[in-house]
């Protein structure tokens, strides 16, 4: 694969080698200004740097531009600011691969016969992301 260079401000910052560790390097280098952005600056910074990213590389794979897609999207999306910033914490960790972990979930649950627990509904949450909200 060929390197890409990111220079910020003429300076070089980090050599990376697939189109998306573009968005994961800015997006690590922007993290602690996230937080004092208002919502719309965040919604601007996210959308030209996906722009800014497929200018400079054209040709970028069907992955990479279905994920750009899909963040455009949600983008566009009346989300408030925590939730743009979760999805980018969420979005960092998945590429880091130490995402959510997969296999929980929650349910209510009744006793059957035999005194075995019976899932009477599934509840669509995740308890990792319902615990870090006590955090």
């Amino acid at each position: 694969m060929e390197k890409i260079t990111i220079l910020i401000n003429g300076y070089h910052y980090e050599d990376v080698y697939k189109p998306e560790e573009i968005l994961l390097s800015f997006f690590l280098k922007d993290w602690t200004i996230y937080q004092f952005m208002s919502k719309e600056a965040l919604q601007l910074r996210l959308s030209s740097l996906i722009s800014l990213i497929q200018e400079l590389i054209p040709k970028l794979n069907t992955t990479t531009k279905k994920t750009f897609f899909l963040i455009k999207n949600m983008i566009k999306t009346d989300k408030s600011k925590n939730d743009l910033i979760a999805f980018i914490a969420n979005f960092l960790l998945a590429k880091e691969g130490l995402g959510l972990l997969h296999g929980f979930g929650c349910a209510i649950t009744e006793k059957a016969s035999k005194g075995n627990k019976r899932v009477k509904k599934q509840l669509n949450m995740n308890p990792e992301k319902q615990a870090m909200k006590f955090l």
